[in-house]
């Protein structure tokens, strides 16, 4: 029942490049960012085939707001179980991108950079390790 309501409140996207594959789970402005723009973060492949080597997704979430005259996109980046619907419990990385001039027609552009900056500075390697620890508990919860 879980995995029907996620994937009909979650919209997925697919960012490439020769070697590689992200999948990321989003939705509305950040999908279409994500079409628009792709994935520009340094060390794309070697992200790219870690998570998809543990059967994993980039869950992206945020928003973009303009406030007192100023463009705000916030994003946050977490581990997601293609399968169970899990996410790498309290691994994440939020970035905020603050444009001094309101400009809507950056918004995409702005959403974009703002995702690759929040990956940029995530640590997979313990978001893979959160994960599979939460893969565990949810194993050892199932034979009680």
């Amino acid at each position: 029942m879980k995995k029907i309501l996620l994937a009909i409140l979650l919209i997925s996207s697919f960012a490439s490049n020769a070697k590689c594959i992200v999948q990321t789970y989003a939705s509305g402005d950040i999908i279409q960012a994500i079409k628009v723009n792709g994935f520009n973060f340094k060390g794309f492949d070697k992200v790219c085939l870690k998570i998809n080597s543990v059967n994993a997704r980039i869950y992206v979430t945020g928003g973009f707001l303009t406030l007192d005259g100023k463009n705000i996109a916030t994003m946050t980046v977490q581990l997601l179980d293609t399968d169970t619907m899990l996410i790498a419990d309290g691994n994440y990385n939020t970035y905020v991108t603050i444009n001094s001039i309101a400009d809507d027609s950056n918004k995409s552009r702005m959403i974009s950079q703002t995702i690759d900056k929040a990956i940029g500075g995530w640590d997979v390697d313990a978001a893979i390790s959160s994960l599979n620890l939460q893969r565990q508990k949810r194993k050892d919860s199932l034979k009680k």
